[in-house]
């Protein structure tokens, strides 16, 4: 009996660790997905390509970024992955892309706003603010700029 109940406990923590694991991998995923789409709506946008690599460079700086994490891939991976799109979908490409639907007329149905920010010292940055206009801002995204 005792040999069975050990044979038990093994099976359920091997279980448990396998989904564990895939807990992870899932997440991972999801992670990387984000920074496609980021990536791909940014320079559509007429972002800078690198953009979403500056930011991660940032973020990879903070203490525990580069311990593997149960959420998040390490940045340098995330990256990785980036820098992989960048010579899928060339920058020029993907704004070339932009340019033309954006000036497309059913647009109208896209509501923006370009904004620049004034900071200390004589620095400003500039941003797009994309407001949803039917479901989420993800759909309009994609029914305009496609995914």
């Amino acid at each position: 009996q005792a040999e069975i109940e050990e044979i038990k406990r093994r099976i359920d923590a091997e279980a448990e660790e396998r989904f564990n694991q895939r807990v992870i991998e899932i997440s991972h995923q999801h992670e990387f997905e984000a920074d496609e789409k980021g990536y791909l709506y940014s320079v559509k946008a007429g972002f800078e390509s690198d953009g979403c690599i500056n930011v991660l460079k940032v973020l990879g700086r903070m203490p525990g970024a580069q311990t593997p994490s149960k959420t998040h891939p390490i940045t340098e991976k995330r990256i990785e992955k980036i820098q992989e799109l960048k010579a899928q979908y060339t920058p020029q490409t993907l704004k070339a892309e932009g340019e033309k639907l954006l000036n497309q007329k059913n647009n109208s149905l896209l509501n923006y706003e370009v904004f620049t920010e004034q900071l200390p010292d004589n620095l400003s940055y500039s941003g797009l603010k994309v407001f949803p206009i039917t479901g989420s801002t993800d759909q309009d995204l994609c029914r305009i700029v496609g995914c």
